[in-house]
C-alpha cells in the first residue's frame, strides 16, 4: 500500500515532562499507539463521588497528562493533572453527580520511530466517558429510505424492523425511493430533497438517516484518502445526505478526467453531478447508515434475500437473540508510524477492556468463536485486505461478530462491484456494521454508556482537533499529528445507525397501561408497577401521531405509576412508557437500562373527560381459556386484539361480540385461524376512539 501523509503542526508544546533517558528507537507497533486505563466511580461516607483510574504502565512512557469535560463540550487547553510515569493511578475528585464526563488521556515516550526515523517521541492516547448518574435522550427521529424495488418483498421485515425501533423509542419515518443503479446527479438531489422536506417537519429531531437497498449514491471530491494516484478523484459521499449547509456542495471546480481505477466512477468535472467538496468545511448534521447489497455477485444469494438476511439480523441483535461474547477481535497486518490500528485497541478498551482484546485471525477464528467488536486491515484491492481476506471469504464462512472496523488500499470507495467494505453485512449470522476506521480514526467510547452508534458516527466525520489518535515529533521538535482523511467526506458507516451495544437490563414490558381522559386534553396515564420490591422509575414519552417523534414529556424519570399530560394536542397520538434503572459498570460509572416501550394510542377530542372502564380477566394465568368481563357504560370498545410480544395479532374478536354496557368474552387461546397459541405473554388490546387500554395475560399450557 502507497502511504501519502499530511500532518497538523502545533507550535505549542504538548510534553510537559523532560526526561534524563537517552532516546533510544522504539520500534512503536499500532498497540502502542493507545494507553490503557480503568475507571471506577466511587462514593465516601458522605455519597460525594469521586473517579479512581488505574493506568497499566506504557513501556515507552516518560509522563501523562489529562483533560476533562462535559460531554459534547470543548476540551480546555490547560491539563487537570500531569504526572511522571512512576504514577499509575489518579482519583479526580472534583467531579458532581449527576453529570457525564469525558477524559483524554495521554502517554509521551521518548525516543526514535525505528519505521520512520524522521518521526520520534510517541503520544499515545485514550478517551474515556463515565456518567455520574445523569439521564440523556439518545434516540429521537429516523428516517429509513428505502430502495421501492425493495418495498414490497421486505415488507414484513421492514414492518419488523420499524416495529422493533418504536419499542425502543425511536419515531420512524418510512419512506421509498426510486431505486437508482448507477450514477444519477439529479436522482440524488431528488432525494436530498425528500431528506429536507422531511427534517423540515421534525422541527431538528431527525438523528438518523437509514438507507436500505439501492438508493442513489452522491459522489464528491478529488481525493485518494488511500494514497494510491490511480484513485485520486470523487469517492462515495453519503454525508451529503446528513448536511443541511447546501452551498457547501457545489459542482463547478474539480476537473479529473483522468482517474483510472473504477473506470468513469471516480471522474469528476464541472456540471456531471458529482461535488467538488473532498474536505468539510462546515459540520454534518445528521448520521447516515447504509446497508446496499447492489452488485455484490459473489454471494449465492440475491440482493433482496441479502437484504432480508440483514434485517433478521438486526431483529435477532435488538431483541437479544444473538449470544455474543463480549470481547474484541483484533487482526492488524500493518506497523507504520500511522498506527492504523490504533483506531481499533483504542476503542476495544473502553468498549470491551483491554483484557478481552486478543489479536488473531479474523475468518479462522471468527467461523468459530463469537466477538461483539472486530478490526481487520492489511493491504487492500476492491475485494480484499491482506492477511485478513477476501469477499468470497465472506460468502462462504460464518462471521461471528457485530461491529467491525476495516482498513486497506481502495475498498474504502465502497461503491464497487463485491467490495470488501459492505461484504462483512452480506455475510452470517451476525455482521451488522462497518466503517474504513484508519483514515480517519473513529472514535465509538460513546456506544459503552448506551449512545447509539449515529452518535460515533457523526463525532468521527465532524471531528478534527477534539479527539486525537496520535501524536509525534519531527526532527525539528515540532508536534505533529497524522491528519490523512480527517473530515474527508468518503467518512460512511455501513449499517443500521439506531443500533447500540446492547445492555441487558433485565425489565419488562409495563403492564396495564390505561390513559383515561380526565379534563379537557387532559390525559391520564396509569400502569402496574412490576412484580420486585423497590422503587421503580419511568419515563414518559408521547408522539403526536404515527410519523412523529417521541417527545420526552417530564425530563427526567418519575417513580410513580401514574402521569397526567396536562395539555395534550388534539387528534391523533401515542403515548410510551418505559420502566428505566441506572445500573453500575466496571469502568463508566452508571449507565441506564430500559424496558421496552409499551403503547397507547388514542384519539384526543375536545372533550371535557370519561368514566374508567372496569375489565376483568379470569382464569389467571390462562390455561385452556380466558373470559373477559367488561362493565363500559359510556362508550363501546370499536376494537378487541390480542397480540404477541412482538406486537404482531393473534386474534381479533368479532365487532358484533361486544358492545353497550356489560359483555362478557370467552378466548379460547387460538389464533385467528383457529390453531392453539403457544404458551407465553399476550396482550389484549381494548380500543375506542377516546381510550385504548392494554391488559397482559399469561398462558401456561
Amino acid at each position: 500500500m502507497k502511504y501519502l501523509y499530511s500532518f497538523l503542526f502545533f507550535t505549542a508544546a504538548l510534553f510537559v515532562f523532560s526526561s534524563n533517558l537517552a532516546k533510544a528507537q522504539h520500534d512503536f507497533t499500532p498497540k502502542d499507539y493507545t494507553i490503557y486505563v480503568k475507571s471506577e466511580l466511587q462514593y465516601d461516607d458522605n455519597e460525594k463521588p469521586s473517579i479512581k483510574f488505574t493506568i497499566t504502565p506504557h513501556k515507552y512512557a516518560v509522563s501523562y497528562n489529562i483533560r476533562r469535560k462535559e460531554m459534547g463540550g470543548i476540551y480546555p487547553t490547560q491539563y487537570l493533572a500531569s504526572f511522571d510515569s512512576s504514577q499509575h493511578e489518579y482519583i479526580d475528585n472534583t467531579i458532581q453527580e449527576g453529570k457525564i464526563y469525558e477524559y483524554e488521556f495521554r502517554a509521551n515516550t521518548l525516543g526514535q520511530l525505528k519505521k520512520d526515523a524522521n518521526y520520534k517521541d510517541l503520544t499515545a492516547f485514550n478517551h474515556l466517558i463515565i456518567n455520574t448518574g445523569k439521564y440523556i435522550e439518545k434516540r429521537g427521529a429516523v428516517l429509513i429510505l428505502v430502495d421501492e424495488t425493495m418495498a414490497m418483498p421486505l415488507a414484513t421485515e421492514i414492518e419488523t424492523l420499524t416495529t422493533d425501533m418504536r419499542n425502543e423509542g425511536w419515531g420512524v419515518i418510512l419512506r421509498t425511493v426510486p431505486r437508482t443503479e448507477q450514477f444519477d446527479g439529479d436522482a440524488v438531489k431528488s432525494v436530498k430533497s425528500l431528506i429536507v422536506e422531511e427534517n423540515s417537519k421534525l422541527k431538528k429531531n431527525l438523528k438518523a438517516i437509514f438507507i436500505l437497498g439501492r438508493v442513489a449514491v452522491p459522489y464528491s471530491g478529488n481525493m485518494n484518502p488511500d494514497g494510491h494516484g490511480d484513485h485520486v478523484g470523487a469517492w462515495p459521499a453519503d454525508m451529503y445526505y446528513g448536511s443541511f449547509k447546501e452551498y457547501m456542495w457545489t459542482d463547478k471546480s474539480i476537473n479529473n478526467e483522468t482517474s483510472t481505477h473504477n473506470g468513469d466512477a471516480n471522474k469528476n468535472i464541472p456540471g456531471d453531478g458529482k461535488f467538488d467538496m473532498s474536505t468539510l468545511t462546515a459540520d454534518i448534521d445528521v448520521a447516515v447508515g447504509r446497508v446496499d447489497f447492489y452488485n455484490m455477485p459473489e454471494f449465492e444469494d440475491s440482493e433482496t434475500e441479502l437484504l432480508r438476511k440483514y434485517l433478521f439480523k438486526d431483529h435477532k441483535y435488538r431483541t437479544g437473540q444473538m449470544n455474543v461474547q463480549k470481547r474484541a477481535l483484533m487482526d492488524d497486518n500493518f506497523n507504520y508510524a500511522e498506527g492504523f490500528g490504533a483506531s481499533g485497541y483504542r476503542n476495544f478498551d473502553q468498549l470491551v477492556g483491554s483484557e478481552n482484546i486478543e489479536k488473531i485471525d479474523w475468518f479462522t477464528t471468527l467461523s468459530t468463536e463469537t466477538y461483539l467488536w472486530s478490526y481487520g486491515d492489511g493491504g487492500g484491492t476492491n475485494i480484499s485486505a491482506g492477511g485478513v481476506g477476501k469477499t468470497k471469504d465472506f460468502a462462504t464462512n460464518q462471521v461471528n461478530s457485530i461491529f467491525t472496523m476495516m482498513f486497506g488500499s481502495y475498498f474504502g470507495d465502497w461503491d464497487t462491484k463485491n467490495n470488501f467494505l459492505r461484504a462483512g453485512l452480506a455475510s452470517e449470522p451476525s455482521i451488522l456494521t462497518c466503517s474504513w476506521s484508519a483514515r480517519p480514526p473513529w472514535f465509538y467510547q460513546h456506544m459503552a454508556i448506551g449512545m447509539p452508534i449515529y452518535y460515533s458516527t457523526l463525532l468521527s466525520q465532524n471531528n478534527q482537533y477534539e479527539y486525537f489518535s496520535n501524536l509525534v515529533k519531527n526532527s525539528n521538535g515540532q508536534n505533529l499529528t497524522y491528519t490523512t482523511g480527517i473530515r474527508m467526506v468518503h467518512t460512511a458507516l455501513m449499517g443500521d445507525p439506531t443500533l447500540t451495544m446492547n445492555f441487558d437490563s433485565g425489565l419488562e414490558t409495563v403492564s396495564n397501561l390505561v390513559a383515561t381522559v380526565v379534563g379537557k386534553q387532559r390525559i391520564k396515564l396509569n400502569w402496574d408497577a412490576p412484580d420486585d420490591e423497590g422503587k421503580h422509575f419511568y419515563l414518559i414519552y408521547r408522539a403526536d401521531g404515527k410519523e412523529k417523534p417521541f417527545q420526552l414529556l417530564p425530563p427526567q424519570p418519575i417513580d410513580t405509576e401514574e402521569y397526567i399530560d396536562e395539555h395534550s394536542p388534539l387528534g391523533d397520538v401515542i403515548y410510551m412508557v418505559k420502566e428505566i434503572k441506572m445500573i453500575q459498570t466496571d469502568y463508566h460509572g452508571l449507565i441506564d437500562v430500559q424496558s421496552p416501550g409499551s403503547f397507547l394510542e388514542l384519539n384526543v377530542t375536545d372533550v371535557k373527560g370519561s368514566k374508567e372502564s372496569n375489565i376483568k380477566l379470569f382464569p389467571i394465568p390462562a390455561i385452556d381459556f380466558v373470559n373477559i368481563s367488561i362493565d363500559e357504560n359510556e362508550s363501546p370498545f370499536s376494537n378487541i386484539k390480542i397480540t404477541d410480544m412482538n406486537g404482531i395479532e393473534i386474534y381479533n374478536f368479532p365487532y358484533n361480540s361486544y358492545g353497550y354496557g356489560n359483555s362478557t368474552l370467552k378466548w379460547n387461546l387460538t389464533n385467528n385461524y383457529g390453531k392453539k397459541v403457544s404458551k407465553g405473554i399476550y396482550f389484549i388490546y381494548f380500543e375506542s376512539n377516546h381510550k385504548k387500554i392494554v391488559r397482559k395475560i399469561s398462558v401456561i399450557k
